[in-house]
């Protein structure tokens, strides 16, 4: 499309229709994921699926002119045969154009257009070289143009270059398989990282919401109650983890495109598939919390013999929470950390404070019931007897 003449560039269709995407797909999660625990991990997608656009852009592009370097030397040899046959300059180019150089080919045929319209070969070709893209190109260009003005031997001139251009490309080719193995590497300590974070998130962490900053008060009659609080939210430490390691993932991509191919933009791919493995494995094995396992850790750690409390903060809750449940999680306990309660009788009580009890959620000693996926608070009380009450609220 023009604009009173001007084409509009290439790059700003791109711009508009990212910035297009990335609105539909915000409105989307919004509308669908606003207010439950995925909201976070949805957006970082969509950024991630947004940056797809100008990443895939910038990419191509690099690609592109890649390829251009790659037939350039043919290019020049074949002017070069053709030139020595005794034709003129203008001419060997125009029959040069004929063949096929790939995506150099529409540089080639517009230089030899340009030729024909009498345009000096100095500035056609200069155009020619800028018009590519590519530093390499406009450097030999450069070189051809100082032999061509000071009467050289052009034909000569022309192989030497692009012999000389072939050498840097084979070059190139060997230090990325050469480097192959360190781009590797930058991969497997990424998922080492998230390895660690799944061992410290999922299997360190819940532990620490049973081990919390007790508070000790002195009963009138004489007697003590315990109470903690959880020192460490576990959602918001997931959710900072992810984004540490979306941050490692852009760096470390950035990194390897330049180790395996000499430019950040070869890097973007790995941004790309580190990005989409960080969040895959966080949604799928991380983020999830289920509240039955919560409470399942904490009795089997808790005192129940003494007056204690332990409140493990707020979960989404999105399916029925029931004593079975419970059990077969506190069964599972005994052989991790040592805990201390093999049988535990408990039941579930509904906290005066749940405001959504009888609307979406059904609580009976037996278990919670849920009708639509709702944020739930719960605390763990043991009643000095041998026995423990849920609260729900």
């Amino acid at each position: 499309m023009r604009i009173r003449g001007r084409k509009i560039p290439s790059f700003l269709w791109v711009g508009l229709a990212d910035v297009l995407l990335f609105l539909v797909l915000f409105f989307l999660a919004n509308t669908f994921y606003a207010g439950t625990p995925y909201y976070s991990t949805i957006i970082a997608l969509v950024i991630l699926v947004a940056l797809l656009v100008p990443f895939f852009y910038i990419y191509q592009n690099y690609r592109r002119i890649k390829e251009k370097e790659r037939f350039f030397p043919q290019f020049l040899k074949d002017l070069a045969d053709i030139y020595r046959s005794g034709i003129s300059l203008v001419q060997a180019t125009y029959q040069t154009s004929q063949q096929n150089y790939g995506p150099l080919t529409p540089h080639i045929r517009k230089l030899a257009v340009r030729l024909s319209w009498g345009i000096p070969f100095e500035e056609a070709f200069k155009l020619f070289a800028k018009e590519t893209g590519s530093p390499l190109i406009e450097g030999a260009t450069l070189i051809i143009l100082e032999a061509f003005a000071s009467g050289g031997d052009i034909p000569s001139v022309l192989e030497t270059v692009a012999e000389d251009i072939r050498k840097l490309k084979d070059l190139e080719e060997e230090r990325k398989s050469h480097f192959a193995p360190f781009v590797g590497t930058m991969y497997v300590v990424f998922l080492i990282s998230i390895g660690l974070s799944y061992i410290l998130l999922q299997v360190l962490l819940p532990e620490i919401p049973v081990l919390p900053s007790f508070s000790m008060n002195f009963t009138p009659q004489g007697g003590q109650n315990f109470g903690g609080t959880a020192t460490i939210p576990e959602y918001p430490m997931k959710i900072l983890f992810l984004h540490l390691l979306l941050i490692q993932a852009i760096i470390s991509g950035l990194i390897a495109g330049i180790i395996g191919e000499g430019s950040w933009s070869a890097g973007l791919k790995h941004v790309l598939i580190m990005g989409f493995i960080a969040l895959l494995s966080f949604q799928l094995f991380i983020l999830p919390t289920d509240p039955a396992d919560r409470i399942a850790r904490t009795l089997t750690k808790m005192p129940l013999t003494m007056n204690f409390s332990v409140d493990l903060g707020q979960f989404y809750v999105e399916h029925n929470i029931t004593a079975a449940e419970v059990n077969h999680y506190i069964a599972g306990r005994r052989s991790l950390f040592g805990g201390r309660n093999t049988k535990i009788r408990f039941n579930f009580a509904q906290d005066p404070q749940c405001k959504l009890c009888g609307t979406l959620v059904e609580v009976n000693s037996e278990g919670v019931y849920i009708k639509k996926p709702v944020y739930l608070s719960f605390k763990v009380v043991s009643n000095g007897d041998g026995t423990a009450t849920i609260y729900v609220r």
